[in-house]
């Protein structure tokens, strides 16, 4: 028999999940062993977009590494010519700051986040290997003595000879399954064998932040007679780089078994590039692929036992594109602490919230599996929808699974209601839609100018409600209101206010951006004043308008904007916000109908 190491809770694996426990073991004061190699180099890795718990989550966890986070404005999945669109915007206004303080997180990221992973699990490592009551151990588990009856294991053999009788043991080992695999438990298989082959390619060109290169992951269901290749293949922009990959079954003796790493990704870049998701030859191979050439969708029949627990990825693994494996590492480290004092009241709510993972798992199957050409957008819609819910539900349930009454309980009723289909989870991210055509812009163009007759009182008050929607989100500098009322009473306002016989807007210059549905226009106003002869104009001034089906969603301008219409005093703060109120007051003595009966009595 070897020496003996201190007898403590062991974390084995020294990853991202590991590290994440370790990080909460130490937040708590609990000294720990941390088992499995060293992390060093900056390779590609899987796992770099989160989803929402992740986003959150790794933030918390790791804010000193905050130059690795990239925010994402959406996930669009591309099915055959059919795209959906999924916007991962996490500030939208005072419910969704409200939703995340109440589960207590005070400064929430402004978006999903990627992760650039070159370089960050080394740094992540280090970062925790420093802390005191952090002690590693630079060996592999090669024994595990695992009493049955008692369901605890009892000692842990390691590959230098030493052993250690372990409080509580985190198998953080991912499909390794290093103490998993010695413990005689059933595995689910989730679907066929699969190869994974994925790179870190770089851009040609010089690149922008504000290129729509970079804002947004993608997923494609590939299909044989278009592509050449039957797979799920995604691109995940990070910084100067795109990640990009693909999941293809294995077949022996055939099917995409057949193709080389290299030839497989050449027919993966150009699908993407024929999709239009980025221009040919906008990136460079990289100078190696790596690849997973055998592994398995599964999920273990139990996730922990007395002093045990299955840590995030070594439970289960499931759909790359689910965005699973990270965020199912930190629910292991945010309950770690109280697992060990209490497994049989923390265990059991973890597996629970892990097995949640089925769902979206299921969404990516179905997508894997679905014809291309038959699949139905509805459908498609339905099922993206799913997830955004599902994003959600799990945020409240980990979160309830927490100390802190009130967190708990407020995260309780979100579970429920969202259980119960009573929660709306477009507040905290929105729903899936279709993507426009390119060619969509001439009906934004009209509808907007709808907008702007009825802002001018050449249309109806009541016409607004079929351009602009019930809770449209308007920013005017960093000022935000929600709700079309608002914008009726400040037109209202205007209209009966204006000192003029006659006006009008015209949009002098236009662009739109069909991926995000949004048409950034510059409009000049035209006015002729009482008793005057001649019309002035207004210089061109900027607006942004993002659509949600066939209406305004969200609206981004500026006071500044305003100065020809209201007077320089308005550009300013103080005159900003005493013509608010002078709208407000104005609006308490009337009724919505009067400008349009005042309008049509001149």
């Amino acid at each position: 028999m070897g020496a003996t190491l201190p007898s403590l809770p062991v974390i084995v694996g020294t990853g991202l999940t590991g590290c994440s426990i370790s990080r909460s073991l130490a937040r708590a004061g609990v000294r720990h062993l941390l088992v499995g190699p060293a992390v060093e180099g900056d390779g590609a890795r899987l796992g770099e977009s989160l989803n929402l718990e992740g986003s959150l989550d790794i933030v918390d966890y790791f804010p000193e590494l905050s130059d690795g986070y990239l925010a994402k404005t959406a996930v669009i999945a591309h099915v055959g010519e059919k795209r959906v669109r999924c916007d991962l915007n996490m500030k939208r206004g005072a419910a969704s700051a409200l939703f995340y303080r109440a589960l207590g997180y005070r400064e929430p990221p402004d978006a999903f986040l990627h992760v650039d992973r070159k370089g960050f699990d080394a740094a992540v490592f280090g970062s925790v290997v420093a802390d005191p009551h952090c002690e590693h151990v630079d060996a592999l588990v090669e024994g595990v003595d695992y009493d049955r009856e008692g369901d605890r294991i009892r000692r842990l053999r390691l590959s230098d000879g030493r052993e250690v009788v372990p409080i509580a043991v985190f198998d953080a080992t991912n499909h390794v399954r290093a103490v998993a695999r010695h413990l005689g438990l059933g595995l689910e298989l989730l679907g066929p064998a699969q190869r994974s082959v994925y790179g870190h390619y770089e851009h040609a060109g010089a690149h922008s932040c504000d290129d729509s290169l970079w804002h947004a992951t993608h997923v494609v269901r590939l299909g044989r007679a278009e592509d050449g290749v039957d797979g799920l293949a995604w691109y995940i922009p990070l910084k100067g780089v795109a990640s990009i990959g693909v999941g293809v079954d294995r077949a022996e003796g055939g099917g995409e078994d057949e193709l080389g790493d290299v030839e497989l990704m050449r027919r993966v870049v150009a699908a993407i590039e024929r999709r239009g998701i980025i221009p040919e030859g906008a990136f460079a191979p990289p100078p190696e692929l790596r690849t997973i050439p055998h592994y398995r969708h599964f999920l273990h029949s139990r996730a922990f036992g007395r002093n045990w627990m299955l840590a995030g990825g070594t439970f289960c693994v499931m759909w790359f594109a689910a965005s699973a494996g990270i965020s199912s590492g930190f629910t292991a480290a945010n309950v770690a602490p109280h697992f060990i004092r209490e497994p049989e009241v923390f265990g059991p709510a973890y597996e629970r919230l892990l097995r949640g993972l089925r769902a979206p798992h299921g969404v990516f199957e179905w997508l894997r599996r679905s014809d291309p050409v038959a699949t139905d957008v509805a459908e498609l819609e339905r099922r993206a929808d799913v997830l955004v819910a599902q994003s959600v539900l799990r945020l409240a349930e980990s979160v309830a699974m927490l100390p802190g009454r009130s967190r708990r309980a407020v995260a309780g009723a979100i579970a429920g209601a969202i259980r119960g289909d009573h929660f709306d989870a477009s507040g905290i991210c929105v729903r899936a839609r279709e993507l426009p055509r390119e060619d969509a812009v001439d009906e934004r163009l009209a509808t907007l100018r709808q907008v702007l007759d009825v802002f001018a009182g050449e249309r109806p008050l009541a016409a607004i409600d079929a351009c602009i929607a019930d809770d449209v989100l308007v920013h005017i500098d960093r000022l935000s209101f929600r709700g079309v009322q608002g914008w009726k009473k400040w037109a209202m306002h205007s209209r009966s206010t204006w000192p003029f016989d006659a006006i009008r807007f015209e949009i002098v210059e236009h662009s739109y951006d069909a991926g995000r549905d949004q048409l950034t226009v510059h409009v000049e106003a035209v006015v002729r004043e009482r008793g005057a002869d001649g019309e002035r104009r207004s210089s061109a001034e900027r607006f942004v308008y993002r659509f949600d089906g066939a209406r305004v969603c969200e609206i981004w301008t500026s006071r500044h904007n305003y100065g020809f219409l209201y007077g320089p005093s308005f550009t300013t703060l103080p005159g900003f916000v005493a013509h608010i109120g002078r709208v407000l007051l104005w609006n308490l003595r009337r009724r919505p109908e009067e400008a349009d009966e005042r309008a049509a009595a001149e």
